[in-house]
């Protein structure tokens, strides 16, 4: 069985401790209008800078486990709660998709469970 952190929250409920550290992404967003002139130069319009996104990636689960996981994180915005730079933080965010692998094993075990927590 799984253990459960309070390091990391869905609207203050405890993920699984994660199997690897979490994979942090900082991606400025750019404008649909950014990009090259006909004279070659770039013009880029930031519209967003900053937004976070984190890959979480859990072991082994029941299969009770990972309906929890998607019962916090599918289908709505919740708030996370994480650590980082040495300090609690949260933001508002999304995950628009939950990765498995279905392992052939007697049981409802799934392998390598993984998804993103996208800022919004």
């Amino acid at each position: 069985m799984a253990k459960k952190t309070t390091r990391h929250t869905v609207d203050g409920a405890p993920l699984f401790a994660p199997l690897s550290p979490f994979q942090v992404e900082l991606e400025s967003l750019a404008d649909p209008n950014s990009g090259r002139t006909d004279d070659g130069r770039m013009h880029v319009l930031f519209t967003r800078p900053l937004v976070r996104k984190f890959t979480y990636r859990c072991g082994r689960l029941t299969g009770e486990e990972l309906r929890y996981l998607e019962k916090l994180v599918q289908g709505k915005t919740y708030t996370f709660g994480f650590d980082l730079c040495g300090q609690h933080q949260t933001m508002e965010a999304y995950t628009s998709a939950i990765q498995f692998e279905l392992l052939d094993v007697l049981g409802d075990w799934y392998d390598n469970v993984q998804f993103s927590i996208i800022e919004l």
